[in-house]
């Protein structure tokens, strides 16, 4: 039997409610101490990360289409999922990364005047776009972190962080997605090989542009998508030279009919390890058009920017006044392992309100 390795990591900083430890069993790096609280909705005990009370719901039918193929999630299933709004509309998506942090896209702040903190609200918590969720929480932004190298000519290090003002309330509804430990191709390979693979994957995307017409519950939604492989995405007649295979995948269909779209920018690609954990590996970045032939849609590879996540989380330490809450560090994966030619089917989940992610099972 293959031994787990577990230890804890060196150099910890303040981000939050994170005492992480590395785990080659749980397939990344996690909270070693479950969060707790006094909220009447939480459970007595959770795991931390990647872990929801209510399990994701894999859906058949050919309802809200206008999701692009997806389907509506289950309540409190995708508890990391964040939606971000400027002057009051639903323009990007998220994902708790700590209790102070959101992991989203740099191009959702490309005009200046988007840079902005003032201008920007964070709901977590929150199923219905039109409504109010007795279980969402509304967050002001302190700071926006867009990618140094950011641009918005190539959508290059399409990834960007926000500090919240005030810390989230972590319980059934509110957790984090957990951070990947291993490269994306070595996550894949695992999955290849495992028992554990899920035939009938589970995916969730919204478009608030396209979706709000077709569906009228204007709900959080999810859909099914495939990870295509690199070469695939880099062909001639696909997208060529446009696409950056260092930095980003691709995931979708050759004939189109599903994909994120517009509103879903920012959202969490995730994926599920083999012990039932979701990690977070892409954030919906771009595409041509949406759910279109040969054009699938682009994610940035979370597991090439850990040390720019690591590194962006230190500036809550001149920031927060929680001085014993920790996040560790996080090793950045340099190189990419060659992909199999074959596809690795991918979740995703996202809003009616334009947040996406995705899931591998």
């Amino acid at each position: 039997m293959e031994k787990c390795v577990i230890k804890s990591i060196d150099e910890p900083v303040d981000a939050g409610d994170w005492d992480t430890g590395y785990s080659s069993c749980r397939g990344g790096y996690f909270p070693a101490t479950p969060w707790l609280g006094h909220s009447p909705i939480l459970p007595q005990t959770y795991s931390s990360c990647g872990h929801p009370v209510k399990n994701p719901i894999h859906y058949h039918s050919d309802h809200f289409d206008r999701v692009i193929g997806g389907e509506e999630a289950r309540m409190g299933s995708l508890p990391w999922m964040v939606m971000l709004t400027e002057n009051g509309a639903q323009v990007c998506g998220g994902s708790v990364i700590t209790d102070r942090l959101v992991l989203t896209a740099a191009h959702c702040f490309e005009d200046p005047e988007s840079l902005d903190p003032r201008r920007w609200l964070a709901y977590v918590g929150k199923h219905h776009l039109r409504y109010q969720d007795l279980t969402e929480q509304k967050h002001t932004i302190n700071q926006i972190m867009m990618h140094e190298g950011y641009d918005k000519d190539t959508a290059r290090n399409d990834i960007a962080i926000l500090i919240l003002n005030e810390r989230l309330m972590f319980n059934s509804f509110v957790m984090p997605i957990c951070l990947p430990g291993f490269s994306l191709s070595s996550l894949l390979n695992h999955h290849s090989h495992s028992n554990h693979t899920n035939t009938n994957p589970l995916n969730i995307t919204d478009d608030i542009f396209h979706g709000l017409e077709d569906n009228p519950r204007f709900v959080l939604n999810q859909v099914s998508l495939p990870i295509l492989n690199d070469r695939v995405c880099g062909a001639h007649n696909w997208y060529g030279s446009e696409f950056l295979p260092q930095t980003t995948f691709c995931a979708g269909y050759e004939q189109g009919g599903k994909d994120a779209c517009l509103g879903d920018s920012g959202g969490p690609f995730i994926i599920k390890n083999h012990n039932g954990l979701w990690v977070q590996v892409g954030i919906t970045s771009w595409g041509y058009d949406c759910a279109q032939p040969r054009a699938p849609g682009i994610y940035t590879d979370v597991t090439m920017y850990m040390a720019w996540i690591t590194q962006k989380a230190q500036k809550l330490k001149k920031l927060t006044v929680h001085k014993s809450n920790e996040i560790k560090q996080i090793s950045m994966i340099n190189s990419r392992p060659f992909q199999q030619p074959w596809q690795f089917s991918r979740d995703f989940m996202g809003f009616t309100l334009g947040v996406l992610m995705g899931l591998i099972t």
